[in-house]
């Protein structure tokens, strides 16, 4: 269930990317890793990608860059985590 909630949440950041509405797809994509917090899944760390990489290409300070900076954090803990 809570995997879930947290696919609804990256699809919501997503569609606040496709709308140019930057700060809150941000906002939204930071609780989606606040619901993702202890949840190793490669799937997740799959369907944030397009996040990462969105926050990776828009600017190196700021808001966006602190998002990167979790979103790596996460992705490159799902990836190696057992199980």
């Amino acid at each position: 269930m809570r995997r879930s909630k947290v696919f609804s949440l990256i699809a919501l950041a997503l569609n606040h990317l496709l709308d140019r509405d930057h700060g809150t797809a941000i906002r939204v994509a930071h609780l989606a890793l606040d619901s993702a917090d202890g949840l190793a899944s490669a799937r997740v760390a799959d369907r944030l990608l397009p996040l990462l990489r969105y926050c990776e290409r828009v600017s190196a300070q700021g808001e966006p860059a602190d998002l990167a900076h979790r979103l790596r954090a996460f992705t490159e803990h799902a990836r190696w985590a057992p199980g």
